[in-house]
């Protein structure tokens, strides 16, 4: 540059993507109300039944052994084998399982265990459902 000229020079390409990935990721796990610059007050999201699991889905769920979980877990409509990586050692009911990676009491469930699970988890996953959109 000239003396006294103002030119600054660009930073390395890596810098700049990972300035602009840093840049999206903000923009897009912003609140859409900040993001428009509107605020939407959300006094409380009610998750009814699914609120008493740390993990809840309709599609499986993977670990590894080293995996460490507060809370229950469960999937619905899919079988109790879609929950992989997991030491699970049913109870005698056959309503839950229970794992080492799970911890405080915590519990496995799955759709195609004893009654009354299959109930509980097909409200779990509708209240989830309803929670999402709305």
């Amino acid at each position: 540059a000239l003396p006294g000229s103002c030119a600054r020079s660009r930073p390395p390409p890596a810098q700049m993507n990972s300035l602009a990935l840093v840049l999206l990721a903000s923009a897009l796990t912003a609140p859409v109300s900040r993001r428009l610059g509107v605020v939407f007050p959300v006094d409380h999201i009610d998750f009814g039944t699914a609120d008493d699991f740390a993990i809840l889905t309709k599609t499986g769920i993977t670990t590894v052994p080293e995996s460490s979980i507060t809370g229950d877990i469960g999937c619905s409509p899919i079988t109790f084998e879609s929950m992989t990586g997991f030491s699970m050692v049913k109870d005698s009911s056959n309503e839950y399982a229970t794992s080492s990676q799970l911890n405080d009491d915590s519990k496995a469930y799955g759709a195609d265990l004893a009654s009354p699970t299959p109930s509980k988890l097909t409200s779990a996953i509708g209240d989830m459902e309803t929670a999402y959109t709305d």
